[in-house]
């Protein structure tokens, strides 16, 4: 494979606007100049993660977490370099084609072998259903109105009813242990038994946005009540429930087109419509409506239809789901079917032109939701509850205006008042735990030994974000290893030194994008965020360097005393040690006038 040029990569970088990728991934609140979130690395009551609209950047003040896009991508999707570069560049539309990526064994990711390890569970299960032993299954899914070419374009198999069907094969392809602990796929018991977690289950394989696998869900076929209807794979590295949207890999083009995605809740739903010829399309994954799969949505389009089942659990979770997409400025509909039937049934029953014609009249969102509580008929105890019930389960408003429409509308049908609404709102434990922002992230504290420490930090925190070249010039002439005590600040030092020699413009960024100590380049990643605050450069850094060259002398000056008091005890005459103390103590008077704006001008 050919190495991605680096201009290829910068091209992906700025392709890539670092606020529209992590708010795909988190919810985040602009404060100021900067977008503001709880860390997706670390748990956290308040937000201390930062993202830099400007600077294109990432930090959490919490666990130091900090980076570019690509870095974000990296450490969310569990991904090498080579393919998040290759999963950034599909996103932003950049052909790397000639640059085709098939990592060697020791380059895969972990998520690589989970994928792979997927794909082989793929073929077992298709290979199971089309075998003997899927007989049961092929005329379940015959009597449902399956037909072959749906099954075979969502990969839909069988699990047999064996304990070590999948477990035969990956013991074949000698596959580590860790990664089938890893996969959920493969379950080892208390006493290191191990085992296929599915077993006799239709399967209906989940695929991510990038048509990687990365889960299943299995429907049982047996009719034993004491069975779980549905079963999904367990949350892993690869599979989070919560930004996982069924078919979303094969239909977003036509969302995209159609700018309207239709919401189902179950697979057979979405295989269903989709065979009708409904292709914009998705489904839920083994879980209920999300926060995070409103945003997802919203990246695709700014329309949709929840067709949801027909009875009272279904209308409940379509609310639900519609309180979730609303406040992300998605125009929101409820798909109305009569109370036994669900998209799978209905459709197959009355045909595609007509269900067509039924989401056409899908009814809007808030009087659906009016009809379905009716809430002037409530006695106030009942109202106040209702409305308590639905605040909580409100989505984050993407925009004020989206949400003092939606309050506004809430505050017609329930009779309140829309100020007490947002007193309501805010109420919301989870709610207000999201929208506080510490004060302190973006200049927390800093604790040092000495004035002169605190200068160190002050002179790394000005080389790394000043722009002026006469600052960055006189660096390595003046600036000393030896004038540096703070172990961490010096190694530091150490290191951005002989980068800005060769590049004297080169960004703080760029300084820790090439940094391969990982604390530093945290590090420098926090004062590119923190940014440069000195009204005056240039005097900052003479008088820090002043304070450094003062802290020395007054140390030797110390050291001095010392061994003068060790002559005096001896009855030695100390004259060398009088004659180098005469000499310091002239050097720290004279030292102000040695450190002056001249040190910035060059020959």
């Amino acid at each position: 494979m050919a190495r991605i040029p680096e201009h290829i990569i910068e091209q992906i970088k700025e392709s890539n606007d670092i606020v529209d990728v992590v708010s795909s991934y988190i919810s985040l609140t602009r404060k100021g100049q900067n977008y503001w979130a709880r860390c997706p690395f670390h748990q956290e009551k308040t937000a201390s993660f930062s993202v830099s609209p400007s600077k294109q950047i990432y930090h959490c003040f919490g666990c130091g977490a900090g980076g570019n896009v690509v870095n974000f991508v990296m450490a969310y999707e569990k991904l090498t370099f080579p393919e998040t570069l290759h999963m950034l560049a599909e996103r932003s539309g950049i052909n790397l084609d000639e640059y085709s990526y098939r990592p060697t064994e020791e380059e895969k990711s972990i998520s690589s072998h989970l994928f792979e390890l997927h794909k082989l569970a793929i073929d077992i299960y298709e290979k199971a259903l089309a075998s003997p032993a899927g007989k049961t299954a092929r005329e379940y899914l015959i009597k449902r109105g399956f037909e072959e070419k749906t099954l075979q374009e969502f990969h839909v198999g069988f699990a047999p009813d064996s304990w070590d069907t999948l477990l035969k094969a990956v013991r074949v392809k000698k596959i580590e242990k860790s990664v089938l602990d890893d996969s959920g796929l493969i379950i080892t018991s208390e006493n290191n038994k191990q085992y296929d977690r599915f077993r006799n289950r239709i399967m209906f394989p989940i695929f991510d946005l990038h048509g990687n696998p990365v889960g299943f869900g299995g429907r049982v076929i047996s009719g034993d009540e004491k069975e779980m209807k549905y079963m999904n794979s367990p949350e892993t590295s690869i599979y989070h429930k919560s930004r996982i949207l069924y078919g979303l890999h094969k239909s977003r083009d036509e969302i995209r087109k159609t700018d309207t995605v239709l919401i189902v809740e179950g697979y057979m739903d979405l295989l269903q419509l989709w065979q009708n010829g409904f292709r914009n399309i998705i489904a839920g994954s083994g879980t209920a409506f999300t926060p995070d799969h409103a945003r997802i949505i919203r990246r695709f389009a700014e329309k949709a239809v929840l067709c949801y089942d027909g009875d009272e659990a279904g209308q409940k979770a379509a609310v639900k789901a519609g309180l979730m997409l609303a406040p992300r400025g998605i125009v929101c509909k409820i798909l109305k079917l009569p109370p036994k039937e669900d998209p799978d049934s209905y459709v197959r029953q009355v045909g595609s032109e007509a269900f067509s014609e039924i989401i056409n009249n899908a009814v809007d969102f808030i009087p659906f939701l009016e009809s379905l509580i009716n809430p002037l008929r409530l006695t106030p105890a009942r109202r106040s509850e209702a409305v308590r019930r639905l605040l909580e389960q409100l989505g984050d408003f993407s925009d004020p205006v989206i949400e003092e429409m939606f309050l506004s509308d809430l505050s017609r049908i329930f009779g309140t008042d829309m100020a007490v609404l947002k007193k309501q709102m805010l109420r919301n434990p989870a709610r207000k735990e999201s929208e506080t922002i510490s004060a302190d992230t973006n200049r927390k504290e800093q604790r040092f030994t000495s004035k002169a420490e605190a200068a160190q930090y002050q002179l790394i925190q000005l080389l790394i974000n000043t722009k002026e070249t006469e600052i960055r010039k006189a660096a390595p002439r003046y600036l000393k290893q030896d004038l540096f005590t703070h172990d961490f600040l010096k190694k530091t030092l150490k290191y951005i030194l002989p980068s800005m020699k060769d590049d004297l413009n080169i960004t703080g960024s760029a300084l820790a994008e090439r940094c391969t100590d990982n604390k530093i380049q945290r590090f420098i990643y926090r004062l590119v965020m923190e940014g440069d605050a000195f009204n005056n450069p240039q005097k900052t850094f003479l008088d820090c360097l002043i304070r450094l060259g003062e802290q020395k002398i007054k140390d030797q000056l110390n050291l001095i005393s010392e061994k003068l008091r060790d002559s005096d005890k001896k009855g030695e005459y100390p004259g060398e040690l009088l004659k180098d103390k005469q000499e310091l103590i002239t050097q720290l008077k004279t030292l102000k006038e040695k450190i002056n704006p001249d040190i910035f001008k060059t020959d």
